[in-house]
């Protein structure tokens, strides 16, 4: 009995463990363990990976020579009896050919089959950039809604006992009825802008929820971290020369120059290879061996014409190439420049503006409480303290934006 006592408390600890466990919040996701989610359960990503696989199987069954053909029959038979021993050249004969293609092609099909892998390699380290972009942009977005209507509650309960104090001095014959209709109209109008923002906070939500499931998007969430200090111009450039989709563009410009040498092999003559061996009824049995070989003579509407699509495709997934790099430059350059305006305007908000509306709410409040000043005074000077919160809220979620994409385009995951 004693001997048992320790094992049934230890039993007993687990059970309450994992008891408090299961009973235990979930705790707040963060933006970082969101990223690896969605990078997790992208089927895109699955797609892609095993598109590639597809392909590496493709460059080795490529590189193989052709199947051997196998020749099966009877030769010289008479017609009139059908037999084998009427005519001395009637014969069984079994053949054996075998086919090479012609110089280097079976080693280049392989080859392109295989830099074609190497394209969608690019291409799944392009889509998790992507995916983790998406999931930031709407992380931010999501967590600018909940901010503004938090301040627009405030807003709301404010106002609200603004309306209440006016209604009863109305209905006690001491209050004017255009302040209370002031305050009614304010109050429909932060009525209003909520059930906007509601709308635009569930959109976010269902494009949070469709890289993280419904449930993990519901999650409590940590908030939007702020901005990392940006690379140098010389840098992100450096950086930006490193992006997926150039790579991807690079391995395609590569695959239509291994296109244009497969294609060059076709001037040169491809060959056959065939041995046979006949039975004959009471003669001697009969071997023979055949070369056969192509004889590409006529190029001029075939082979030339293959090649010169063949480059020209070359060049178009070069200029394809230098027209990305044009764009993720161009695209990052404006990045940069939202990012350090929306810095510079956070500063001023906070360091001027911010304390200016705070005393001008003050000073309003004094002269309408001592009856030197009217309630559209009040409502001006709490409207502007809600509008530069509101806007410093936009700002954070503005320069949040343009971080992501210098992150997605430069290739640093949040």
């Amino acid at each position: 009995m004693f001997k048992r006592l320790p094992v049934l408390l230890l039993i007993t600890w687990l059970v309450l463990a994992c008891s408090l466990a299961e009973a235990s919040p979930a705790l707040p996701l963060s933006l970082q363990e969101a990223v690896r989610l969605a990078i997790q359960r992208d089927e895109g990503l699955r797609a892609t990976l095993e598109e590639a696989g597809a392909l590496r199987e493709q460059s080795v069954a490529a590189a193989q020579l052709p199947d051997p053909m196998v020749r099966f029959g009877a030769a010289a038979l008479p017609l009139d009896s059908l037999a084998l021993d009427d005519e001395p050249m009637t014969q069984l004969e079994l053949g054996v050919a075998q086919r090479f293609p012609a110089g280097r092609s079976r080693e280049l099909a392989g080859r392109r089959f295989a830099v074609e892998a190497l394209v969608l390699d690019a291409a799944q380290a392009e889509r998790t950039r992507f995916v983790a972009w998406q999931v930031e942009v709407a992380w931010r977005e999501l967590d600018y809604l909940e901010r503004a209507l938090g301040l627009l509650e405030e807003d709301g309960r404010w106002l609200a006992t603004l309306v209440g104090a006016h209604e009863a001095g109305y209905a006690a014959g001491t209050g004017d009825g255009l302040d209370l209709i002031d305050a009614r109209l304010q109050r429909a109008e932060l009525d209003e802008r909520r059930l906007g923002l509601l709308a635009r906070r569930e959109a976010a939500a269902a494009a949070l929820g469709r890289w993280l499931g419904e449930e993990a998007a519901a999650n409590v969430r940590q908030p939007a971290p702020e901005p990392a200090p940006q690379l140098a111009p010389a840098g992100a450039l450096e950086r930006l020369d490193t992006h997926p989709s150039l790579l991807r563009l690079d391995r395609a410009e590569e695959a239509a120059r291994v296109e244009v040498s497969l294609v060059e092999q076709r001037y040169r003559p491809a060959y056959g290879v065939e041995v046979g061996y006949g039975f004959r009824v009471n003669r001697p049995d009969m071997l023979s061996a055949m070369l056969t070989f192509d004889l590409p003579l006529f190029t001029r509407d075939r082979q030339d014409r293959e090649r010169a699509a063949a480059m020209s495709r070359a060049r178009a997934a070069e200029a394809r190439r230098e027209d990305a790099r044009r764009d993720l430059s161009a695209r990052l350059v404006e990045a940069r420049a939202r990012e350090a305006r929306a810095a510079e305007a956070l500063a001023v908000y906070r360091d001027a503006l911010e304390p200016l509306a705070a005393l001008g709410e003050e000073l309003a409040l004094a002269a309408y409480a001592s009856d030197a000043g009217g309630l559209a005074e009040v409502i001006a000077s709490r409207r502007r303290i809600v509008e530069l919160s509101e806007r410093l809220e936009r700002l954070r979620f503005e320069r949040g934006l343009a971080a992501a994409e210098i992150r997605y385009l430069t290739g640093d995951l949040p």
